[in-house]
């Protein structure tokens, strides 16, 4: 999945959130609702990547002891 491509899709609908989990196809938060995006499911591979890019080094470690983690990433 292309991740750049995912958060221009975002911006077009104007969503306020995309949530991701391995395995499932990316949800954007539109005017409070969650609406599945029109995808395929996220591989394992394809979450590490995305998160690799965004996440700051301290939340991986959270991520990976946790099993989960809640961040925010701003664009512009």
């Amino acid at each position: 999945m292309n991740f750049e491509a995912l958060l221009l899709g975002a911006k077009k609908v104007k969503a306020s959130d995309i949530h991701l989990m391995e395995e499932s196809a990316p949800f954007f938060r539109i005017n409070g609702d969650l609406k599945k995006v029109d995808v395929p499911p996220l591989s394992k591979k394809e979450m590490q990547d995305i998160l690799h890019k965004m996440m700051p080094h301290h939340l991986m470690r959270e991520l990976e002891s946790q099993r989960g983690c809640d961040f925010s990433y701003q664009l512009g």
